[in-house]
């Protein structure tokens, strides 16, 4: 049995103006995938007027993407 995971995993972390997003994306991303990311980054930024963001992004257990992503 095979288990095809795909998608983004999110763990935002945040200190008064200050943003940590760690994303983890997993196999063929699709626009789907976004449109369920995007809200929560923005629920994250919400109400701070000069948010500093630093990111990481682990592409190690992607495989591509749609063309719409």
């Amino acid at each position: 049995m095979a288990f095809n995971k795909q998608g983004f995993s999110i763990d935002l972390k945040t200190n008064e103006n200050e943003i940590f997003i760690i994303l983890k994306a997993t196999g063929k991303l699709t626009h789907e995938d976004y449109l369920i990311l995007i809200p929560k980054i923005d629920a994250a930024l919400e109400g701070l007027e000069y948010p500093e963001i630093k990111a990481l992004l682990d592409t190690t257990d992607m495989e591509g993407w749609t063309l719409r992503a």
